[in-house]
């Protein structure tokens, strides 16, 4: 299935068996006595702060003896005023410690991370070009990032609160075994496994919340990211509602596997809130037995508030205090097994970087202090990396006084690492003197490129030697080697920056004299100066701004402003128009008359190296032939064979162009001839009509690209497109496709103008191929039948023998079963890719066939190939085909050629006509093709002067006219107060599973109220006060026995009480789950359906103006927060009401006025209760942010990505410390700064406090209204209330801000409600043509 993804079963436990680094690998990055310094003491604190959670459970199990005491007593009240104090210090201990910890820890970390990352980016950047060949550069790029988050989430905040965790753990075990071991013993073999099991299970749902809805729609977030890239060809092949349909039912499948789930999520909460009630139960029936027995036996007090009276043994303080000591530890267990398990990630994070820090040479290795032992990287068995030589950050080796730039090659043989079968170079010799120009000629794969790469030493030979001036490149350091070069290839990158700082980024001492000198130098200066920013100009990323020979002239003026020795000239005009390559050419042969340094160039248009000082004919890796042009020519063997090849298509159009003259009088008579078929052709029906048609896109509405064009392409013939880069031929056949609309002027398809067609039934009359056409991840077959469902595989078969495509198809193993179009799947070649995309457009049948530079991009025999494809194609008199072609050869027998420059069709006519035209453009377009270089540079120096004294092409002034007509349609995004409104609507239908979870809600409501009652009476139940024998009783054993047995039938009722609440949360929770949780599922497919289906509607003006990765985030994130007004408000409303008002009422029913005062504190209570719920249970985690070009995982993408350029122009430096420099700003290490880590320890100071004042005044009420309230009645009053708070903040978990999901919700509705210009889904216009 096209755009899909899926991580496999293998994947998963490959990573599973992860390796991992060292313990001291994982600390070797705490490089600074500070980072150290604040390691240490966050360790410290963490392991004090979680002391002090035992504590606070002695002081809370020794709480309940002052309370018991009687409230008459004199020494109540100071009692109790001691017991506050008690619990205010350990507040402050708990906060200051937690705080300290969370801070310092957070801060080493950041350091931490910062070293980390630098380091790893530091040290791909010294790695050979083998790696990169074998590594994944894309992925390595991203997991920087990502696993850069897990080294800083481990070694922060988590490795604080493990080591926290785990003192809390040794000391609440500690505490309980010394109040009381037997109650530890019974809790530790009964709960313990049960309680830790449930929350670590819990814990680690919430923390990989994220990763999990992100897997589940990992098939559809591909599918969005294909659509988005590919919109162009998904709209030409009419395939809208196919990827719909595709998307649909990867959403559908990811429901399903989400909901099916809810219910044991569900569960598992229920299971976790049940297993903390659990504990008391083992408490209540064990502990209270001991405690009524113990007074049965004696007559003890338990309380210890009865003074005349012995205390019991165990105590109620001891049987208490060895509940909440196992209780607090087992809560810590989960926390520490975490923190565990997140340092074997953060091992597993750092692995890959280990490995790569620790590739190192020879002699680096020998002079490292890291250990010997270290393994090597991991790569699959076929694939191994060889020997690590070539460091380019390393300072030794040679660096000459004064290079001259003279380069031998000495029986050099060469295999690529990843191909070592096959030796590219075999005893391949060849002398380069210093100041000369060399070029290297031959057909493609024999190794032309791969002398360039060795010259700049991204390898090394396999056997033979590569010098400079004599001395070995092997022995010389690298980095100087790299700067005595400029390199500019065929593709040059160029960084998303502007055009001065791309120009000096190799020399970053460079003035502006010096970069306006190389910009001089290569013909780019004037261009340059014609922007309104001029050198500030940005020049997008990848240098998307600017044109392709714009880019070439920056990419040579940054090659020569640090005068290189040697300048490598690899195909750097191949991809470029007659007129773009002209200028660049002419700054090359410029370069070249300077003989300031030596010149090697690699081209496949040997018109461009005539002027070498010597040329090098390279076939099957050995240079067969070396001479000037002239001498070769008249060898007339490999160099001879090779221009005859390349002229055999254009033969007869240089005859054409170079006798003209001689040929009026034929000329005239073919015109004659002529006259009666352009009758014909001019009766014959117009198909499309373009009339006074003005345009320009919208996203750069200052840039007019037409500015009245007339055109008529009759049916059944073919028309050819030709003129300069930037002009207006891919902008027709963008018009006709309905990609956009023109802003003035109609086009016409038989007549009818063109928006009045149905937009569908337009775009099946035609079949686009353009130069770079995209091939889905799937096979051959569904590649070519997309956008043609109901094809046959004998329709598939016919279409792609008619594109010569059917016999490389068969000679695959798995032939039209192939996986092509990805990473991974079988590779194939341009031209090979070109058929099968030309078989795809034949398999529609369309009326007119329209190929856009099909050829422009391939190599001579891949575009030979191809090219008689396309000739058979336009032999047909019965398809309309409009070709699109830079190398004119290809389109000489054209029924009619149109030349589009400035906005107009300047020339229209045949082949022939044309080139009658002794200044016309067309002429001139062939005599640029096949002219020498003086004739070149002559007609370029013409040309810049005539531009200079009159209006700039680039300069065209809109009229008041076309400003008139230059409304854009901008849709903004919707800001409408009703996106609550809107997104309930799309949970109509879901009633009933709201009903469920209300149900479940009220359930799980309930429970913490009833909690807090039932705890009240668990503290009655152990802290009964038995006063001594007295005269009520006959005998004292009657009174013990009376006390033991009413205790016994307290304990009975208590357990039942909490085995009802425990079954009420996990059946709540349960239906809780299942109710909103599958409605939230049903909701987030909706919700994306309708975002991706309006998504694809959208006209392709929208989409020049969206991110990629911004339009996933809608469609992912975005849409995931709309149940923020669904089903999650209702889930919370209950939940409070039943918790919260239930708490509240029971709390003034028992003790108004304590209530009064005590409801003052609930908003700090319910921070402080999400404080603790987060610290026990988790959070999620978030996921890995897309990054931009500006941010530090930019600057990897972009700069391994680039990872040739940047090693050529030896910037590694650069890169490093720009690098560096925005970590500092995105993640910065103050300590004032990560102050904010303070929310834990202040929730626990907060409630702490608010108990001790919760004690202290409600002693206050029993000591001064006495016999008024009692004891039970406080419990009761204080503990609904304090447990329903815990309730709220537990509904109140995975609930988004509300502000955040509200400014989601305008994006996704300003995606759903947005109109589109040009719908590929409408069923308007016309079908009846």
């Amino acid at each position: 299935m096209v755009g899909c993804c899926r991580p496999s079963d293998k994947k998963q436990k490959d990573e599973v068996k992860a390796p991992l680094a060292t313990l001291s690998e994982v600390f070797s990055f705490a490089e600074t006595p500070r980072v150290k310094l604040l390691m240490v003491a966050g360790c410290i604190s963490a392991s004090l702060g979680g002391l002090c959670v035992p504590a606070m459970a002695w002081v809370f199990s020794d709480s309940f003896t002052d309370l018991t005491a009687s409230p008459d007593d004199e020494e109540f009240m100071s009692q109790i005023g001691g017991l506050s104090v008690r619990f205010v210090i350990v507040g402050i201990l708990m906060f200051f410690f937690m705080t300290l910890h969370g801070t310092l820890i957070d801060t080493a970390a950041n350091e931490m991370t910062n070293s980390f990352k630098t380091q790893w980016f530091k040290s791909l950047l010294r790695q050979d070009m083998t790696y990169f060949d074998i590594m994944d550069i894309s992925g390595t790029a991203t997991i920087i990032g990502v696993n850069g988050m897990k080294y800083k989430q481990g070694m922060g905040i988590k490795l604080g609160e493990g080591i926290q965790f785990f003192f809390t753990l040794i000391g609440g075990i500690t505490f309980a075994i010394w109040s009381s071991w037997r109650v530890t013993l019974v809790m530790i073999v009964s709960v313990l496994p049960i309680m830790a099991l449930s929350v670590f299970s819990l814990m680690k749902m919430n923390q990989t919340q994220s990763a999990r809805a992100e897997e589940s729609y990992a098939k559809a977030g591909s599918i969005v990211h294909t659509s988005v890239t590919s919109i162009r060809t998904i709209l030409s092949m009419n395939g809208v509602e196919e990827m719909i349909q595709r998307f649909t039912v990867a959403t559908q499948e990811a429901f399903e596997g989400a909901s099916s789930q809810v219910i044991y999520v569900g569960a598992a909460n229920g299971a976790v809130m049940g297993s903390l009630m659990l504990c008391y139960i083992p408490l209540v029936l064990y502990g209270g037995y001991l405690v009524y027995e113990g007074i049965r036996e004696s007559g003890c007090d338990p309380s210890g508030a009865v003074s005349s009276n012995v205390e019991c043994t165990p105590s109620a303080s001891g049987v208490f205090g060895a509940m909440l000591g196992v209780t607090f530890g087992s809560a810590a267990l989960p926390q520490v097994l975490g923190a565990i398990q997140e340092m074997i990630a953060v091992r597993a994070a750092i692995y890959p970087a280990i490995q790569v820090m620790n590739r190192k040479t020879k002699e680096e290795e020998d002079e490292s202090d890291y250990e010997k032992d270290k393994t090597s990287i991991t790569l699959p068995e076929s694939n191994p990396l060889p020997e690590y030589q070539i460091d380019s950050s390393s300072n030794l080796g040679l660096k000459l006084s004064k290079p001259q730039g003279k380069i031998d090659f000495k029986d050099v043989t060469f295999a690529y690492p990843t191909r070592n079968e096959k030796n590219i170079l075999k005893s391949f010799s060849l002398s380069i003197p210093a100041g000369k120009t060399v070029a290297l000629v031959g057909s493609s794969g024999h190794g032309k490129s791969t002398v360039a790469a060795l010259i700049q030493r991204f390898y090394d030979p396999v056997a033979g030697s590569i010098s400079m001036d004599g001395a070995d490149l092997k022995d010389m350091n690298v980095q100087w080697l790299r700067e005595q070069i400029g390199v500019v290839s065929q593709e040059p990158s160029l960084f998303a920056s502007t055009i001065r700082e791309n120009i000096k980024i190799a020399f970053p001492e460079a003035g502006q004299q010096d970069i306006e000198e190389a910009a001089r130098r290569a013909n780019a200066h004037d261009f340059i100066t014609s922007f309104p920013d001029g050198y500030e100009t940005h020049v997008g990323q990848g240098g998307a701004q600017l044109s392709g020979g714009q880019k070439q002239r920056i990419a040579i003026a940054r090659a020569l402003i640090r005068r290189p020795r040697i300048l490598l000239l690899d195909e750097a005009t191949s991809a470029l128009d007659s007129e773009s390559e002209a200028v660049v050419q002419e700054a090359i042969d410029r370069i070249m008359e300077e003989q300031m340094q030596s010149v090697i160039i690699v081209a496949h248009r040997l018109s461009t190296v005539r002027n070498a000082d010597s040329i090098v004919v390279v076939h099957q890796g050995a240079a067969v032939e070396q001479g000037t042009y002239d001498e070769l020519m008249r060898k007339k063997s490999h160099f001879f064979r090779l221009v005859e090849e390349g002229q055999s298509g254009s033969s007869q159009s240089s005859l054409g162009a170079s006798s003209t003259e001689s040929m009026t009088d034929e000329c005239l008579s073919f015109t004659d001839e002529e006259e009666p078929s352009e009758e014909m052709r001019q009766n014959s029906e117009c198909l499309l009509s373009f009339q006074d048609v003005h345009f320009h896109y919208p996203s750069r509405p200052s840039s007019k690209i037409f500015r009245g064009l007339d055109l008529q392409i009759h049916q059944g013939e073919t028309l050819a497109l030709v003129g300069p880069s930037g002009q207006g031929k891919s902008t027709i056949i963008q018009l006709l496709e309905g990609f956009y609309r023109p802003t003035k002027g109609t086009i016409s398809y038989k007549g009818t103008n063109v928006e009045d067609i149905n937009v569908d039934w337009l775009r099946k009359q035609f079949g686009l191929v353009s130069q770079e056409p995209n091939l889905f991840h799937a096979s051959i077959t569904d590649n070519i039948r997309f956008g043609s469902p109901d094809a046959t595989q004998a329709d598939i078969e016919e279409a792609a023998k008619a594109a010569n495509a059917h016999d490389f198809i068969m000679s695959f193993p798995n032939k039209y079963d192939t996986i092509v179009g990805a990473t991974g799947s079988t590779k194939v070649s341009g031209g090979e890719k070109q058929r099968i995309a030309i078989a795809r457009s034949l398999l529609r049948k369309p009326k007119v066939l329209l190929l856009d530079e099909a050829t422009s991009a391939l190599d001579s025999a891949s575009e030979r190939v191809v090219q008689a494809a396309l000739d058979k194609i336009m032999a047909d008199q019965s398809q309309t085909t409009i070709v699109i072609a830079h190398r004119l050869s290809t389109i000489r027998n054209a029924d009619r050629i149109a030349v589009v420059d400035r906005g107009r069709v300047c020339e229209l006519g045949t082949h022939t006509e044309l080139m009658m035209l002794e200044e016309g453009m067309y002429r001139k377009l062939q005599s640029l093709q096949n002219m020498d270089s003086a004739e070149r540079n002559t007609l370029v120096t013409t040309k810049r002067e005539n531009s200079s004294n009159g209006p700039k092409a680039d300069a065209y002034c809109e009229t008041e006219e076309e400003k008139a007509h230059d409304t854009d349609d901008v849709v903004e995004e919707k800001d409408s107060d009703n996106v609550i409104r809107k997104a309930r609507k799309f949970s109509e239908g879901d009633y009933g599973l709201f009903l469920i979870g209300s149900l479940g809600a009220v359930l799980a409501g309930l429970m913490f109220p009833g909690w807090g009652f039932t705890f009240a009476y668990m503290i009655e139940l152990l802290y009964r006060p038995v006063p001594v024998c007295n005269a009520d009783f006959r005998t004292c054993q009657e009174q013990w026995d009376l006390v033991a047995d009413e205790m016994q039938d307290l304990s009975f009722k208590v357990a039942c009480g909490l085995a009802g609440v425990i079954c009420s949360a996990v059946l709540g929770h349960s239906l809780v789950w299942y109710g909103f949780g599958t409605a939230a599922e049903r909701l987030n497919k909706k919700v994306r359906d309708a975002v991706f289906k309006n998504i694809m509607r959208q006209e392709v003006a929208w989409f020049d103006t969206q991110s990629v990765d911004a339009l996933a985030s809608r469609v992912a994130d975005d849409t995931a927060l709309l149940n923020t007004f669904c089903g999650s408000p209702i889930r919370m409303l209950i939940m409070n009401m039943s918790s919260v008002l239930v708490g509240i009422v029971t709390s003034f029913f028992f003790m108004w006025p304590f209530a009064v005062v005590a409801v003052f504190t609930l908003p700090f209570l319910v921070f402080a209760a999400r404080a603790r719920v987060k610290m026990f249970l988790g959070e999620d985690e978030g996921t890995y942010k897309e990054e931009n070009e500006k941010s530090s995982g930019g600057i990897v993408i972009e700069t391994l990505s680039n990872i040739r350029t940047v090693a050529s122009l030896g910037i590694e430096s650069v890169c490093s410390k720009k690098y560096l420099e925005t970590l500092q700003i995105e993640e910065p290490s103050s300590i004032s700064i990560n102050m904010r880590k303070a929310s834990m320890g202040l929730g626990q100071l907060i409630r702490v406090w608010c108990i001790a004042l919760f004690f202290w005044w409600g002693g206050y009420i029993l000591h001064t209204q006495p016999g008024k309230y009692s004891l039970r009645d406080f419990l009761i009053s204080m503990f609904s209330l304090l447990f329903s708070i815990t309730g709220m903040a537990m509904s109140m978990q995975g609930v988004s801000d509300p502000k955040v999901a509200k400014e989601a919700a305008k994006r996704v509705f300003g995606l759903i409600e947005r109109p589109s210009a040009i719908d590929p889904l409408s069923t308007d216009g016309r079908k009846d043509l």
